[in-house]
């Protein structure tokens, strides 16, 4: 939700504030605030925390399977394979790389090849490492999505979410999560 409060919608050949049209994106106004406020906010929490709490976690690596370590990390890495108990942050990693490109003003087809190329090497490392303890989470991973799948169906994504899987016509589970 963030994300929201700095979009920019084009009107007549024109950028302007999705929550305030009177304000401009070229305005002086909007600039202070995106770079000021918004991106410094966008890379804390989209890497500051994560890669916060790999470090936490990496120091404690060795003693993942301790109960004190559980309780507080297990979140993180239980449902992997232990040798990819950091395979969360490079979901998060992926996940913050495709916010932050379609919320950059460049070139759609720019934004789009970035993700695919993203998205392709992510399915390509999950495809050969098999991360997941389980076989049926692997395989639910890599599942393909029909490139027909009407999106508009999923009554529990928001709207955000719906324009983004209309934009983007992830490939597999994998990608859509």
């Amino acid at each position: 939700e963030l994300a929201n409060i700095f979009s920019c919608k084009e009107i007549d050949n024109s950028y302007f504030l999705e929550q305030d049209l009177l304000i401009t994106c070229d305005d002086e106004q909007y600039k202070i605030m995106a770079y000021y406020i918004f991106l410094p906010l966008l890379i804390l929490w989209s890497l500051g925390l994560p890669f916060f709490l790999f470090y936490k976690l990496k120091k404690r690596a060795k003693k993942l399977h301790e109960s004190s370590v559980y309780s507080t990390y297990g979140v993180f890495y239980s449902c992997y394979k232990p040798e990819y108990y950091y395979w969360d942050f490079l979901i998060m990693a992926r996940e913050n790389i495709v916010i932050f490109t379609t919320l950059v003003r460049i070139n759609l087809a720019l934004r789009v090849n970035i993700i695919f190329i993203l998205l392709s090497i992510f399915t390509y490392f999950q495809t050969t490492r098999k991360p997941y303890i389980t076989d049926k989470m692997n395989d639910l991973e890599n599942m393909a999505i029909p490139v027909n799948f009407d999106y508009d169906k999923l009554n529990a994504l928001s709207n955000e979410a719906l324009k983004k899987m209309k934009k983007i016509k992830p490939s597999t589970l994998g990608q859509a999560s």
